[in-house]
């Protein structure tokens, strides 16, 4: 392992410059890894490592909330190179799904990638949530309490 961080009172950390690398490899070597899970993106990137290199999904998991949350030190500079590196590989991902989606005849496959990856495009859920149900989706309500909620929108008791 190089580039390894010594923590006080516990072991090194496995988020190396080696574990940087297979990252990138495995990001930017292949768009097809826009239909990759996260557990999928894992096992990639494990394939690349040594036996004592590899992490778990756990691990993967929280160096990930981490970098969403900004959480890594100023001077742990293999997290603050996890954070660039996941947060550019997501732009390029969600850049290459909006080009499919925008030219291809057949976009409605790549809007349903495009929702799945990316909460904040999941547009059935963002429209089916309103306050009228306060927060909850429609699909939570049954026939009956859902027409109840619109005869009392429209004025009919």
């Amino acid at each position: 392992m190089s580039n390894v961080i010594k923590r006080p009172g516990g072991r090194p950390s496995k988020l190396t410059a080696d574990f940087i690398q297979a990252a990138r490899t495995v990001l930017f070597s292949d768009k097809t890894t826009i239909i990759f899970t996260d557990a999928e993106l894992l096992d990639a990137v494990n394939e690349l490592l040594e036996p004592q290199a590899k992490i778990t999904n756990r691990t993967f998991i929280e160096w990930k909330n981490k970098a969403t949350d900004g959480e890594f030190d100023a001077i742990d500079t293999q997290g603050q190179e996890f954070l660039h590196l996941y947060k550019k590989a997501l732009r390029e991902q969600k850049q290459a799904l909006m080009v499919a989606f925008s030219t291809d005849q057949q976009w409605q496959r790549w809007a349903w990638i495009l929702e799945r990856k990316f909460s904040e495009w999941n547009l059935k859920h963002i429209s089916q949530v309103d306050h009228t149900t306060k927060g909850e989706s429609l699909n939570k309500l049954s026939d009956a309490d859902l027409d109840a909620q619109i005869q009392k929108l429209l004025g009919n008791k």
